[in-house]
């Protein structure tokens, strides 16, 4: 399963091949269509200048959940779409792009799809605590079964690709497993491929600790 969807995104890395998936969807004359192709060079050049600790372009995650969503899920909703490839943008370009910007050019239905996916401000939540884990999960089941779907999109492509310290890597694993799981079964939505993106990412986790353990037993002799 994870394979196939590997493939789906290693595959759909630029303008072209999105764009071609999206036109055997929506006429390329179509609103829809238009509208698709004008949020992908909008999240483009809102994201351009960030970079994932990878070392990747962050563009590429966003392209990563639109794929998951697109084709994987098979979600035939232009709203749905333009939400995925604008997630990310009034969390990390708060100046540039506001929800009521969003819902200006958008419509409202995008908007309150982004809304949903944009984290409460960490300050009134003492920072990434537990109440603020817990309101950006309530956030989320605000937004509706649509919305839920993008955010299970998103949290399947971030453990694919989750890069970091064993720490980081755990505390994402048990965050995904306290909150995120129990969405994805009461929805139907992505559990069997999060629970199998888990399981590689704690094997993973657990070599990295081995040869950390491994280094550190060296130094010591």
């Amino acid at each position: 399963m994870l394979p196939q969807i590997w493939k789906l995104i290693d595959t759909h890395t630029d303008k072209r091949s999105i764009m071609r998936a999206v036109a055997q969807v929506w006429d390329k004359d179509s609103a829809e269509y238009a509208d698709i192709e004008m949020a992908y060079d909008d999240s483009f050049k809102g994201h351009r200048d960030q970079w994932r600790h990878s070392g990747e372009r962050y563009f590429r995650h966003i392209l990563g959940v639109v794929t998951i969503v697109l084709l994987w899920l098979k979600i035939h909703d232009a709203d749905v779409i333009i939400a995925a490839f604008l997630h990310d943008l009034p969390e990390d370009k708060p100046d540039n792009w506001t929800i009521r910007k969003i819902e200006g050019k958008y419509g409202k239905r995008v908007a309150r799809l982004v809304w949903a996916l944009t984290k409460p401000n960490y300050i009134r939540y003492g920072g990434k605590t537990v109440r603020h884990a817990r309101a950006t999960v309530n956030k989320v089941r605000q937004g509706g079964r649509l919305a839920i779907l993008l955010k299970l999109a998103d949290r399947l492509h971030n453990l694919l690709t989750l890069w970091g310290t064993a720490r980081k890597k755990h505390a994402k694993i048990d965050e995904t497993t306290i909150y995120y799981l129990p969405l994805a079964h009461q929805h139907n939505v992505l559990w069997q491929e999060l629970h199998l993106a888990i399981a590689e990412q704690i094997k993973s986790t657990h070599f990295d600790d081995a040869k950390d353990s491994e280094v550190g037993h060296e130094e010591v002799c």
